[in-house]
């Protein structure tokens, strides 16, 4: 035996001396197997019938929640929207294609497609999008929807848009950028 297994086997007899009380004699049995293990190189994983201890208890078993594919929405045709003019039961606005790089379009619309709470929004500059598509519920019923949503960003009105040309002319002097 090696200096160091010596001290080991010291050490490893110390910490079982001290604590020989407080294990129960199948912990300080497996503990001392180990070193025989180490030292033969052969292993013995029997469990014995000495385990009392041990509690034995049924492992949880967990169920993963399977989604079923919910509704999904294809979008044909997509436009970004800026009102021209606010009628009384229809509002003009000018179309800018998103789906496809094509010429702007004009149209006019009925204050039936909007939603409640977006018809307080419709007022000249005013931005919007609006898209087109089918709809496909769980069940597999194809429907074909338009949706349009204003922008909730507040419009700027003349009065900021000359405060801004203003300080962006006074800066630039500043710089003396010409």
């Amino acid at each position: 035996m090696t200096t160091s297994m010596l001290m080991k086997n010291d050490n490893s007899q110390f910490l079982i001396d001290q604590f020989k009380e407080k294990m129960p004699e199948e912990i300080i049995e497996s503990y001392e197997s180990r070193e025989e293990e180490q030292r033969t190189g052969r292993a013995d994983y029997s469990i014995g019938e000495n385990y009392d201890f041990i509690e034995r208890k049924k492992a949880p078993v967990f169920f993963l929640e399977s989604k079923s594919p919910g509704e999904r929405a294809i979008s044909l045709q997509k436009w970004q929207g800026i009102v021209e003019d606010a009628g009384e039961n229809f509002f003009t606005a000018k179309l800018i294609n998103l789906t496809e790089k094509g010429h702007d379009e004009w149209a006019e619309i009925s204050y039936d497609e909007i939603t409640e709470e977006d018809i307080g929004l419709i007022q000249p500059g005013a931005f919007f999008y609006w898209s087109i598509g089918y709809n496909h519920s769980v069940t597999g019923q194809r429907r074909r929807f338009s949706d349009i949503r204003f922008r909730r960003i507040p419009v700027w009105g003349e009065e900021e848009i000359n405060l801004s040309k203003k300080q962006a002319k006074e800066i630039t002097d500043l710089i003396d950028w010409k």
